[in-house]
Parts: structure tokens; C-alpha cells; sequence
């Protein structure tokens, strides 16, 4: 293959073959981007029609393919030859790709060329979809294979670390990467610091009033587009609620559920519903809960948030609202998947800890549900 056939191109085809050999597809335009050349249409019907070393995917000739035993041979020939232009082949395809929405291939690249300011802004850019949407897994694997300098070199690649461990209950790890992410702050952008103080307020380990003035802080700092802004409405909305403050908990949890939907993140929009219908119980409006309820309900099922462990107070609401329909079986049902997540997730939200007893003790108290010691449920929730 080397001797025969990449030996016997032309060497201005074979070193535009070898830097495009990084694309899955061959459109015109990526190439010209990759190769950092124009015209790459005409060369690419030539080696088409005349050479034969790709083959058209459309009837047009626009777009081509190469066989990838070719391209991992030009490959290797490009890495061997110029390591450098090697390298920035696989940038340039990760921006290719980010374009394409093909985030999985463009964070590859980006690994594969060891661009960690590229691969820190991509991953990092994802992070809130892919965490509001229960996906923290996809996190931990563009995150496998860097070592842990090169993750607390990068704000964004320390702070998506640290939400990964979070998820997991490492608290010990978490902390590590945001003190890491907290220093690199002051070298490459102050309003990282900000997002480390939204990860300590979401974790809740300085109570009520520091989770309450982080929220407020980031709200007023970060750009109104700031997909994280929804986690801070959200995380507002809760700590007005236990501060006994119903009224202004909803209009934050209104405002985090707008923005929710605004930015398709389908599980922060449910857990600002439950969040208001917390409220609404807690102002006397049935009625207005049970709605959010049922809407917080029905987006659970349709993106099957059973499976997410940060959905148990969406599940611990929504079984308060089937005890208030008459409907105990499914109450039961439906408290028994909130406490099972609730255990998953009290290391790093131990304020559901108590939000959630207190939301389920009336569930168990109207069918009983559980046979259980109400002091000592009391003295658990106080001691949280």
C-alpha cells in the first residue's frame, strides 16, 4: 500500500490526501480547511474519476469518501513526515465536526492533536446539555485518557471533571479540580470563578444563605445566554423555597424554567416545575401545583428521567402529587424510585436530603407507605 499505491501519487496529491485522511467525509469546503488550500472540488473529482482513490457519495460528485485502510496509511505517512501538520489536520477536523454537531468525533480530534485549550473549550461548551439532560457518562468518557496535570491545567477540563466526580460522590476529587480550576481562573478568564462557586453552591455544603448569594452573584455576572444560568435560577428558586419565601422562589423557578426551555434542557425544565410546585403547596395553590406536576411528569417519562439520579426531587414531587389524586398505588410507586435516587445523589445535594423527607413525609403519612419512626425521621432532617 505505502510502495504501490500511495507511493506512485503525484507528492502534491498524496500530501493533500494525507491531511484530509482525517475527515470521514470529503466535502469540498472541510477540505479546503483542512488542508488549508482551495479548490479542492476539482482535485477531489480528478482523484475520483482519473485515479480512483475515492469514490463520490452523491450522483453530483460533491462529495466524497475515502477507504479508511488509505487513509490510515496517509495518516500515519502525514504524522511521520510532519508531525506538526499532523496535528493541525485534527484541529482543524474537530472544528469541522463541532459545525457538524458530531461532538464525539470533534472532541477525538481535538484529544488526538493534544490541543488542551481546544479540547477545554469544546468539552466544556457541552457540559450543561449533556448534565442537564443526564448524560454525565458521555462527560467521563471525552474525559477518559488525560491525565490528571493536563485536567487541572484547563478551567473548563478541571470544572467538567469535577462535575463527573460530583455525580459519582467523589467529594474529596471534586474539590481537588475546582481548587485546581479556581487558580487557573486567574490566568485564563476571572468569570470561571463563578462557575466554580456554582459547583460549592450546588453541592450545598455551606448552607442555605451561600447557595442563595452564589446563585444571585452568578445570575448578575454571567450573560443572560449562559446556559448555566438556568442551574443558578434553579438553585435560587430552591433555597428562597426552605427559606420559607414561596413568592420570590417562583418567580426565580419561572425564570429558570423559560430559560430551560429556551436552551432544550429538558431535565432542568421538569426540576423547575417541581420546584414550583413546591411553592405552589407552600402559598396554598393546589390547583397550580398538581399542573406542574403532571408537566414536570409527563417530560419524565418522554426522556426517561428514571434512570437519571439528579431527577429525585421531580420524582419526590411528583409523588406528593398522585397522594392528592387519590392515586396511592402509584404514589407508592413513584416514592420508592424518589428515595432510591435520593440515595444516589446525598453527597452532592444533601439540602434534597431534607427538601425530600419533608416532601415525602406527608406521602407516607396518607397511605402508609412505610412503617417508620416519625422522631426519628425528625431528628434525621434536623441533623441534615
Amino acid at each position: 500500500l505505502r510502495d504501490q499505491i500511495v507511493g506512485a501519487i503525484p507528492v502534491a496529491d498524496a500530501d493533500f490526501l494525507s491531511r484530509i485522511s482525517v475527515l470521514s467525509t470529503l466535502d469540498p469546503g472541510d477540505c479546503d480547511e483542512v488542508a488549508s488550500v482551495t479548490g479542492s472540488l476539482a482535485r477531489l473529482r480528478h482523484l475520483a474519476s482519473d485515479e480512483h482513490l475515492l469514490w463520490a457519495e452523491d450522483e453530483s460528485a460533491e462529495r466524497f469518501r475515502m477507504n479508511p485502510v488509505l487513509a490510515d496509511a496517509l495518516s500515519v505517512r502525514l504524522r511521520e513526515q510532519n508531525p506538526a501538520a499532523w496535528r493541525a489536520a485534527h484541529v482543524a477536523a474537530s472544528r469541522v465536526d463541532e459545525r457538524g454537531g458530531d461532538y464525539d468525533a470533534a472532541v477525538h480530534h481535538a484529544k488526538i492533536a493534544g490541543d488542551d485549550s481546544r479540547l477545554a473549550e469544546l468539552i466544556w461548551s457541552r457540559a450543561p446539555y449533556l448534565l442537564a439532560s443526564g448524560q454525565y457518562t458521555v462527560l467521563q468518557r471525552w474525559l477518559d485518557g488525560i491525565d490528571e496535570d493536563r485536567l487541572r491545567g484547563r478551567c473548563g477540563l478541571a470544572l467538567s471533571s469535577a462535575w463527573v466526580a460530583s455525580h459519582g460522590g467523589a467529594m474529596p476529587r471534586v474539590n481537588r479540580l475546582a481548587l485546581a480550576a479556581e487558580g487557573r481562573a486567574a490566568v485564563e478568564d476571572p468569570a470561571f470563578t463563578l462557575d466554580v462557586d456554582l459547583l460549592d453552591a450546588t453541592i450545598g455544603s455551606q448552607g442555605l444563605g451561600h447557595m442563595e448569594a452564589v446563585a444571585r452573584s452568578f445570575i448578575e455576572g454571567k450573560p443572560h445566554g449562559d446556559p448555566w444560568q438556568t442551574l443558578a435560577y434553579f438553585l435560587l428558586g430552591v433555597a428562597l423555597l426552605l427559606r420559607d419565601e414561596p413568592k420570590e422562589a417562583i418567580a426565580a423557578l419561572g425564570e429558570g424554567r423559560r430559560l430551560s426551555i429556551a436552551h432544550e434542557l429538558p431535565v432542568r425544565v421538569a426540576h423547575c416545575l417541581a420546584g414550583l410546585a413546591d411553592a405552589a403547596v407552600a402559598t396554598g395553590d393546589g390547583h397550580k401545583a398538581l399542573a406542574c406536576i403532571r408537566e414536570a411528569r409527563e417530560l419524565a417519562v418522554r426522556h426517561r428521567m428514571d434512570t437519571i439520579a439528579t431527577a429525585a426531587p421531580i420524582f419526590t414531587t411528583s409523588a406528593w402529587g398522585y397522594v392528592q389524586e387519590g392515586r396511592f398505588a402509584d404514589a407508592r410507586r413513584e416514592a420508592s424510585r424518589a428515595l432510591r435516587l435520593t440515595a444516589l445523589i446525598r453527597t452532592m445535594v444533601p439540602w434534597h436530603a431534607v427538601q425530600g423527607r419533608l416532601v415525602l413525609a406527608p406521602v407516607n403519612l396518607a397511605d402508609g407507605l412505610y412503617e417508620f419512626d416519625r422522631g426519628r425521621i425528625l431528628e434525621d432532617v434536623s441533623q441534615r
